[in-house]
């Protein structure tokens, strides 16, 4: 179960004693409680992915590291590519291509809301080198107040394409800056599949 759900498995607990609780005290209660614990667990579901399926395939694949919708820009000799996840989307992030963590950082910016609720803007940088496509940054961005993104790989790790790599609770935005020597495969305002839709692919010169 505890690989089942983005929840920490002490949580996970915790929620099935309230609810065991609940339903000794009020049944009014148990049953609002139940409603409130199927919402959590519908939003925290971890999709499957047939990673074994995609690592027997060539390192060319480069997917998309959510479900959502894509915004492409091409700058300064860089592609961004920004996805926007869904509230019921489901809040995992995947590795979109093999590779190599070279870094890992995490930064904050104190802001306000309305000029009135003090919040603070987080968001995780992880630096990628690929045999295929690259040195990339894979950015994780919170779009709640509350909480932030959690990623679990660090500098040293081997990526994995289609393996997770972290979740942003109650959705966010992952954007991903890269070297414009690929063959972008979307447009922007594509919806986009976690490990399902191709991003790129190589791009081939020819003489």
């Amino acid at each position: 179960m505890r690989h089942s759900f983005f929840i920490h498995p002490y949580v996970i607990k915790r929620l099935i004693v309230l609810l065991l609780i609940s339903f000794i005290v009020s049944w009014d209660f148990f049953f609002s409680y139940i409603a409130f614990t199927s919402l959590i667990f519908f939003l925290f579901r971890r999709k499957r992915i047939d990673e074994a399926h995609l690592r027997s395939s060539d390192n060319s694949l480069f997917l998309s590291p959510i479900s959502g919708r894509c915004r492409v820009k091409d700058s300064g000799g860089k592609y961004r590519i920004m996805i926007n996840m869904g509230v019921l989307e489901g809040y995992g992030v995947a590795m979109p291509f093999e590779g190599d963590i070279t870094s890992f950082i995490e930064t904050s910016e104190d802001t306000s809301f309305f000029n009135f609720i003090p919040l603070r803007k987080s968001k995780l940088i992880v630096s990628v080198k690929s045999e295929t496509f690259g040195s990339a940054k894979i950015v994780l961005m919170r779009t709640g107040f509350i909480f932030r993104p959690y990623i679990w790989v660090r500098s040293g790790d081997r990526g994995l394409v289609g393996a997770y790599i972290g979740f942003i609770p109650f959705g966010g935005k992952v954007v991903i800056e890269m070297k414009n020597s690929v063959n972008l495969l979307v447009k922007d305002n594509t919806k986009v599949k976690i490990a399902e839709t191709l991003l790129a692919s190589n791009r081939i010169e020819h003489d």
